[in-house]
Parts: C-alpha cells; sequence; structure tokens
C-alpha cells in the first residue's frame, strides 16, 4: 500500500515539487495521479490519431472506403463494371479480388497469434473488465500490442469487425502499463486503466462525456471520489489532443431530427422492443460461435480464414457488411436510401426494406463468426450497423403509413443505431451520451431514452450478462454490484475449497469406511463409482446409524446420503453459503464439469475466504480515498 508521498521516490516529481515549494503549496499523491491520467489521456489521443489514420489509409487503398457514396456505390458499380461511382483502390481493374483479403486477413490474424500468443480466456473489453474485477488492473503491454495490430489487419482485410473496442484495449493498456511503470498499487492501477480506456473512447468518437460514463459504468463499475477526477481529465485531455490533430468534427453529419408528434414515441417503444430481440440474438450467436468454432479439428490459424472465407462469402451478395460500415451507417441514418438495391447483376431486390432486413442479419452472422473464428476487433461499430439497418426499415415501414404521425426514417435509424449496442453491453447511459455527442443532436435524447430502455429490458429479460461480462459471470465474478455481496460473488468456489480431497468408493466396505474416518479429522467423505463420478456423500451421521458388526455386509452405496448437492467449478462462494444454509449441510462438493469431485468447500472455508478479500477491499477504499 502506498503511503502518502509516494511519487516523491522519482526524480520528475521530485523537481516539480522544488518548482513549487516557494508557493507554499502542499503536492498530494492525488494531484500526482492526476497528471499521470492527463498524460495518460494525451498519449491515448495521440495514439488514436495515427491508429486510425493507418487503418484508414490502408482499407482505401484496398477497398476505396473513403469514397464519399461509401460502398454502398463502390461494390453495386464494381459489380456492374462501372467504375465512375466509385475506387476499389489497388483492385479497381479485379475488383473480385477484395473477396480475397477476408479470408487472407484472417490467416495472418491466426498465424501471430498462434506464434505470440493471445489472453486464453477474455478478448478485447471483457480482458480490460477481467484485469479491473481479478487482476489489479494488470494488462500486458506485448499482448495488448499484438491484439492491437491484429485488429488493425482484421479491420483492413475487411473482417466484419469495428476498431472501437481495440481502441478501448490500447488506451487501458497504456494507462495500466504507466502505472505499472511507477509501481502504484492495485487501486490507482485501475483508476489509470479506467483513464485509458476513458480516453479511448473520447478521442475515436470526439465524446468526452460519453468516455467518462463509459469507463465508470462499463470498466470500473463503481464511482470514487479520485476515479472520477482521474478519468474526466484523462477524457478531456485526450479529445483535446485529438481536436488539435484533426479539427474536431463530429462523427457523423446529420440534419436537425425532430418528434414530429407526441404520439410518435409508441413508435420508438416498439423499435426498442424490436431491437432488444436483435441484441438477444446477436448476443446468443456471438456465444454459439465462440464455443461451436474452438472445436473445429482443424490446425488454429485456419479458423479465422475459414470465418474470413464465411464472411467474403456473405459479402458476395451483401458487400456493405465488409469492414466497419462506417459509411453505409452514414448512409442510412442521413436518409440515404437505396432506391433500386442489385444483389448480382441482372438481379434486384423488388423491395428495399427487405434487402435492409437482410443486410442486418448478414451483418449480424458475418461479425459473430469473425469473432468466434479468433480474428481480432471490436462489436461496437457492427452493432451500429445492425442498429441503423433495423432502425431504418422500421422507420421507412411507419413513415410510409404514417403510423403515429411518422415522417422521417432516418431518424429511427439514428435511435436504432444506438440502441443495439447499449442492450449487447448493458450500457445504455454510456450509449445515449455517446450518440448525443457523436451526431451533435439533442432533439432525439427523448426517443433514444424510450428505445434504449424497453430494448434493455428486454434484453435483460431474456440474458442476464451481456456480452463483456458473461465469462466473467461464468467464472462467478459480479461486477459492480453491492459491497458484501459481491465480495462472495467475486470468490470462485475454487479459490476456497479444500483441493485434493479424498474420496470413497461406493463399492467400499463398512468396515473400511469406519477405518477411514479413524484415520483421519474429516467428518465425510464423497462417494463416486468406478468412473470416479460423484455419486453420494458419507458422514459421522450416517455411521451412527449402521450396525456394530464389523462384518456387516454393508457398502458405501448403501450408507450414503445420495441425494447430495454439489457445486460446480465456475460457482461461487455465495451460492456456496446458499446451500449451506438452506438446507443445513456441512460440506458441499465440488466438482468439474463430468460431476468427478475436485474439492469439497465448508462454512470454514468461506468465511476464511470472505475475512482475506474484505482486508482487501479495505485496504484498496483507503487508497482511493
Amino acid at each position: 500500500m502506498e503511503r502518502g508521498g509516494y511519487f516523491q521516490r522519482f526524480r520528475v516529481f521530485q523537481q516539480l515539487q522544488q518548482l513549487l515549494s516557494r508557493t507554499n503549496l502542499r503536492i498530494t499523491d492525488a494531484f500526482y495521479l492526476n497528471l499521470l491520467a492527463v498524460a495518460t489521456g494525451a498519449l491515448v489521443g495521440l495514439f488514436v490519431y495515427l491508429f486510425k489514420g493507418a487503418v484508414n489509409w490502408v482499407s482505401e487503398m484496398i477497398r476505396g472506403d473513403s469514397n464519399i457514396l461509401g460502398i454502398f456505390a463502390t461494390f453495386d458499380n464494381a459489380l456492374r463494371g462501372d467504375s465512375a461511382g466509385g475506387q476499389l483502390g489497388a483492385f479497381d481493374s479485379l475488383p473480385w479480388l477484395v473477396y480475397l483479403m477476408p479470408p487472407l486477413g484472417g490467416l495472418i490474424v491466426g498465424l501471430t497469434f498462434r506464434f505470440w500468443g493471445r489472453h486464453r480466456q477474455f478478448r478485447g473489453v471483457s480482458a480490460v473488465i477481467e484485469s479491473v474485477a481479478r487482476r489489479g488492473g494488470k494488462l500486458n503491454l506485448r499482448k495488448g500490442a499484438l491484439e492491437l495490430l491484429n485488429s488493425g489487419i482484421s479491420i483492413a482485410s475487411g473482417l466484419s469487425v469495428g476498431m472501437e473496442g481495440p481502441i478501448v484495449v490500447a488506451g487501458s493498456t497504456i494507462g495500466s502499463n504507466i502505472s505499472q511503470g511507477f509501481r502504484l498499487s492495485p487501486a490507482r492501477t485501475r483508476v489509470l486503466l479506467a483513464s485509458g480506456a476513458a480516453a479511448g473512447v473520447s478521442a475515436v468518437f470526439n465524446a468526452p462525456i460519453a468516455g467518462f460514463f463509459f469507463a465508470l459504468e462499463l470498466i470500473l463499475g463503481d464511482f470514487r471520489k479520485k476515479a472520477v477526477a482521474a478519468i474526466v481529465l484523462a477524457s478531456v485531455s485526450a479529445n483535446v489532443t485529438t481536436k488539435a490533430l484533426t479539427g474536431g468534427e463530429a462523427v457523423f453529419d446529420l440534419p436537425a431530427y425532430t418528434l414530429a408528434h407526441h404520439t410518435e414515441i409508441i413508435n420508438y417503444l416498439l423499435l426498442g422492443l424490436l431491437c432488444g430481440l436483435v441484441a438477444f440474438l446477436f448476443a446468443q450467436l456471438l456465444l454459439y460461435f465462440d464455443i461451436w468454432v474452438p472445436r473445429w479439428k482443424i490446425w488454429p490459424p485456419f479458423k479465422p480464414m475459414f470465418g474470413g472465407l464465411a464472411v467474403a462469402g456473405l459479402a458476395f451478395f451483401f458487400p456493405e457488411i465488409l469492414g466497419t460500415g462506417h459509411h453505409t451507417v452514414e448512409r442510412l441514418i442521413n436518409g440515404h436510401f437505396p432506391h433500386t438495391v442489385h444483389l448480382l447483376p441482372g438481379l434486384e431486390w423488388g423491395w428495399m426494406p427487405a434487402y435492409l432486413v437482410v443486410l442486418c442479419f448478414a451483418k449480424l452472422i458475418a461479425t459473430s463468426m469473425t469473432l468466434g473464428s479468433g480474428a481480432a476487433g471490436g462489436k461496437f461499430a457492427p452493432s451500429l450497423f445492425m442498429g441503423a439497418s433495423l432502425g431504418g426499415v422500421f422507420g421507412f415501414i411507419v413513415s410510409n403509413q404514417s403510423f403515429n404521425g411518422a415522417t422521417d426514417p432516418a431518424a429511427y435509424a439514428l435511435v436504432g443505431m444506438a440502441t443495439i449496442f447499449g442492450s449487447i453491453a448493458q450500457a445504455p447511459l454510456t450509449v445515449i451520451l455517446l450518440v448525443f455527442e457523436m451526431t451533435g443532436n439533442y432533439t432525439m435524447i427523448l426517443p433514444m431514452m424510450t428505445a434504449g430502455v424497453v430494448s434493455q429490458v428486454v434484453f435483460y429479460s431474456l440474458r442476464k450478462e451481456g456480452v463483456f461480462t458473461h465469462k466473467l459471470a461464468k467464472l462467478g465474478v459480479k461486477f459492480g454490484r453491492g459491497k458484501d455481496l459481491s465480495i462472495l460473488e467475486a470468490i470462485p468456489v475454487t479459490d476456497a475449497m479444500h483441493s485434493g480431497v479424498e474420496t470413497i468408493l461406493c463399492t467400499e466396505k463398512l468396515c473400511d469406511i469406519r477405518k477411514r474416518f479413524a484415520d483421519t479429522d474429516h467428518h465425510g467423505f464423497p462417494v463416486v463409482d468406478e468412473t470416479g463420478k460423484l455419486c453420494g456423500i458419507v458422514t459421522t451421521s450416517d455411521l451412527v446409524e449402521c450396525p456394530k458388526d464389523e462384518d456387516a455386509p454393508l457398502y458405501a452405496s448403501d450408507i450414503c446420503t445420495s441425494k447430495v448437492f454439489m457445486l460446480r467449478e465456475g460457482d461461487d462462494c455465495h451460492q456456496a453459503i446458499a446451500i449451506l444454509e438452506d438446507y443445513h449441510v456441512g460440506r458441499v462438493p465440488v466438482v468439474d464439469v463430468g460431476e468427478k469431485p475436485i474439492g469439497i468447500i465448508t462454512r470454514t472455508d468461506i468465511i476464511g475466504a470472505y475475512k482475506l478479500a474484505l482486508q482487501l477491499r479495505e485496504r484498496e477504499m483507503i487508497e482511493e480515498g
């Protein structure tokens, strides 16, 4: 734990103190922490400028993504052999080569991850949240740089991911490693990590307020005095740096949308319901591919390549899904809907809304396949794409029917854009503020709040965890909840249990069981069958009820309690204490996926783990002020 004056051990801070000594000002450690947050924000702002410039330059060179018409025009004209309306960069004369880029990018990503490694369980923003919850905010610089490199390759090659998630991870890694360089405590490391995350959002979206709330709502999950000051300063610093380099224009240039009639709010309520269902489907599909693809019996680097092949196959019919889809989103929220949509040369969709619906689900599948196959990238940009497509369809239909006074379908595309990501991330407040700052349009706040809250309720009623915290929840880590409960929920039973548990075979005789109890201090043993699977538990109480005759023809399966309560590897101590209290048992076996005992947990084990975790929490609270 750091004491007062901790930063004075560093020469740079000693010199600063000497400069200010004549003013009789006493500089505290909180001041130096805020100073580091400002430096973190400036570094992240500069990094975002360079990273975005590099990725956009490569994307423009390969696919001509900077064309003002976006890939709506680029690929439509290319498929017809007409290059007047768009460019394909390096492949202008051979546009079909664009479809080879996603599998090639996937292969490169697979090879780099294979030979240079990545986080085994958590990726992207999930790895940042896991670091805050379990590892004191420490992030590995080498793995962070590799993740960022492969994210850039994925985006530039046309894989269906966004750059915002990798930028948040990069900002968090910068903040974390600055803290580690000064050997700060876990509490202050988490603050600088969250400051880097806020700076990333602030810089990439030109949204300092949303960056601040993103760090508190999603990364830290809590509000603290020192954390708030540092995060605000980092977010502002990153935004000022980016504006100095780019001019600070809004991410999307939009007309001023308004509610045509007060009853139109009902339409946005219905849109929120629809977006909540699509967000749930997206989250489930991400989970499905994340489980299904690792089971493929092929060399791991080939998995992202096959993901790229799937994206290329979908892009042949729906070229807009390639890359981040930023231009497509901008056209939709500006009301530039395609009048006729060509699927292939000579084949035309008769009704534009049908095309946009299929386009939404094509992007959903492409993104799920890209990330599930092991490629790197973010979920935010694809979520905006899906929301804008879905909102555009809904708006087109209700506007044509003048339902509840609806007049402008593009307004629904804007609200849909904000709604889906807010649901999957379980951060609706952040996304509402984010879209407001990205567009500079305040008049749509009420529709966005209505649709966002309804979507959130629908999503949460179907699935309790967002896409970033799902794996943490499976490991028993509950984030940003009430203090005492969260302490128990944050302790996996595998950390508190007695491992190397002794077991008794179901065929073991009564006399041998009595001897086992006599030779040990244990009051109970799990009983397993021939395969090692748990089938019961035998305690001293069970022995008391048995005949005293040593030669009684009884076996463990005859005397054990077959109705046994058990805990899984991913369960937490809160679940364990609930079983112990509700069923009045003294111990609970912990089993693996095959229901083979790997440990046993008692009240004493839980109390010991709780006391240790509580001491660490109190120490961190003292450090944070």
